[in-house]
């Protein structure tokens, strides 16, 4: 199916992670949206560049949720933006890299954390659409992201797995698949 830029390959949830991968107190997310500083369930967007030849985009986070973890750009969706917009704006953003091409759905996600950014005492609890996306241009990773590291489908052994974080050992092979398909459409 493809909607508004936006191809979807898969109809399936993953799972829920922790983002510091350990246990979150679920009882302080119970809340009503109307409480001070409660936002409710925060939608998100991960995206896994493919950038050219190199490979996938992966950074490691310097900011909390999921500080010192390698991870995907991505983060709170842009409101009043459609979903692809949201994803461009925020992949330049946080890389400087522009998306071309079809965005492909991955799939989602519930990520939930004990950090609290809006230091309401209640924590962090998100849905995050996944997806993969090619990039172009100069990469330059904004102030919350370092370190980055381009991962190919031939890096992607088990011991490499094991070492990530749930989160992207779930969504990696998922995205390399994509990207091996495109780079191979390419050569051709």
């Amino acid at each position: 199916m493809n909607f508004n830029g936006i191809e979807t390959i898969v109809d399936q949830f993953f799972g829920e992670y922790s983002a510091e991968r350990e246990p979150v107190d679920l009882t302080k997310l119970r809340r009503p949206v109307t409480e001070h500083n409660d936002l409710g369930i925060r939608p998100c967007h991960d995206m896994y560049i493919g950038y050219g030849n190199k490979g996938i985009l992966t950074i490691k986070r310097i900011r909390k949720p999921a500080f010192g973890e390698r991870w995907p750009i991505g983060g709170g969706m842009y409101r009043g933006y459609s979903t692809r917009d949201s994803i461009d704006k925020t992949v330049e953003r946080e890389c400087g890299l522009k998306t071309v091409g079809t965005a492909v759905m991955l799939g989602s996600a519930r990520i939930l954390s004990n950090y609290d950014r809006l230091e309401s005492g209640i924590g962090m609890d998100s849905t995050a659409w996944v997806f993969y996306v090619d990039g172009v241009g100069e990469l330059k990773l904004d102030e919350d992201h370092a370190e980055p590291l381009f991962v190919k489908p031939k890096d992607c052994t088990k011991d490499f797995l094991e070492k990530l974080h749930p989160y992207l050992q779930d969504f990696l092979p998922k995205a390399l698949e994509i990207y091996e398909q495109r780079v191979e459409r390419k050569r051709i």
